[in-house]
């Protein structure tokens, strides 16, 4: 996790979880715990992931705000991670296509489409965007549901905006809808 100080005297971290097994996640939450310069630990607190079932060899973003603090790195542990194998015909991943992503009034935003594949109507559809720096490093991520159902073979476009975020050398889009 990287740190940063927010523009009400927060602190906000962000990292990411890569799901590493040979089948679906569930329940996924982290604790984030703040790196004191002397090695020390400082506060944690407990964040939960952006998606339901998490599959196998993707990577979702996390973030940990703090009251405060100047801190500029964060260890995250797992706290939860359940089997999602006996779930995952509950969930379709959706095909998110033609992304781009710009500079806006309202931050950075990321357009662009998801394409129901699977063979049934999909319902409480999320959209996960993330950003990153030239690093690697997220710097910012948002959620948004898209309020209608998408049939089979059905599309839908998109757009999130991230306040705060000026810039991005690298984005990322999830998408992921519930079969029942």
């Amino acid at each position: 996790f990287t740190c940063a100080p927010t523009p009400v005297a927060s602190l906000i971290c962000f990292g990411e979880f890569v799901n590493t097994t040979s089948e679906p996640i569930t329940s996924l939450s982290v604790r984030v715990t703040l790196l004191n310069p002397d090695n020390t630990t400082g506060d944690s607190v407990a964040v939960y992931a952006p998606l339901d079932l998490i599959p196998p060899g993707t990577a979702v973003p996390l973030a940990a705000v703090f009251a405060n603090g100047n801190q500029r790195a964060a260890a995250g542990t797992v706290l939860t991670a359940d089997s999602g194998a006996a779930l995952a015909d509950r969930y379709a991943v959706l095909v998110v296509s033609d992304v781009a992503g710009g500079e806006s009034s309202g931050g950075f935003t990321l357009n662009g489409t998801v394409t129901n594949v699977a063979a049934v109507t999909v319902k409480d559809i999320v959209v996960v965007g993330t950003v990153y720096n030239s690093a690697g490093a997220v710097i910012g991520y948002r959620k948004i549901a898209l309020i209608e159902p998408l049939a089979a073979s059905a599309s839908a476009q998109f757009s999130i905006t991230l306040p705060g975020v000026a810039s991005a050398a690298r984005w990322a889009v999830l998408a992921q809808g519930r079969t029942r």
